[in-house]
């Protein structure tokens, strides 16, 4: 598990990182990244967002987002959780 670190999406250039932002712009600060496979992001979304929803709820994270997109090349989409240390292991179970 690697903790977001500010500034990284698009610093000293013009580019944007999609891989570390979410359709409602970039995470905390103190959001924990988890990787997710490509092929697997719709399983976690769900219908509708039903199952991130639920995921949030009942592992007690105060947000859980999928990025925007993945970084260049890679197989895998960062996942970002909101919450204690405890809520975030519940997540990536």
């Amino acid at each position: 598990m690697v903790q977001y670190q500010q500034g990284i999406a698009g610093e000293g250039d013009d580019t944007y990182n999609l891989s570390l932002t979410t359709p409602y712009g970039p995470p905390s600060d103190n959001a924990y990244i988890l990787e997710v496979p490509n092929e697997c992001v719709g399983l976690v979304i769900g219908k509708e967002g039903e199952t991130i929803k639920n995921i949030a709820k009942k592992s007690g994270a105060l947000k859980v987002q999928v990025a925007t997109s993945s970084a260049p090349g890679s197989k895998s989409r960062n996942i970002f959780v909101e919450g204690d240390y405890d809520s975030v292991e519940r997540v990536r179970k």
